[in-house]
């Protein structure tokens, strides 16, 4: 299967749940989404990079998620791991 910004995104949208975003909207606080396996692909473990503004407006560049500590499969259905 062939990772997207889209799959990225979605995978991305239990962090709304999780409240660890900021009041502005994941969506509109960062850019530059990437999708990623850290080991160059030899295993199914992702990682979300993203460059995230400050409420200064400037930006982190390469803030990491590791997706495998923040969402988790329940019974067939993705979920939003508890903090």
């Amino acid at each position: 299967m062939q990772f997207t910004l889209s799959h990225g995104l979605a995978l991305a949208s239990g962090f709304f749940i999780l409240e660890t975003v900021a009041n502005s909207g994941f969506a509109a606080t960062c850019n530059s989404f990437l999708l990623f396996t850290p080991d160059g692909g030899t295993t199914n473990h992702f990682q979300l990079d993203a460059n995230c503004a400050y409420e200064t407006g400037i930006y982190n560049v390469d803030t990491i998620i590791n997706l495998d500590k923040c969402i988790a499969n329940g019974s067939g259905v993705m979920h939003a791991q508890p903090k």
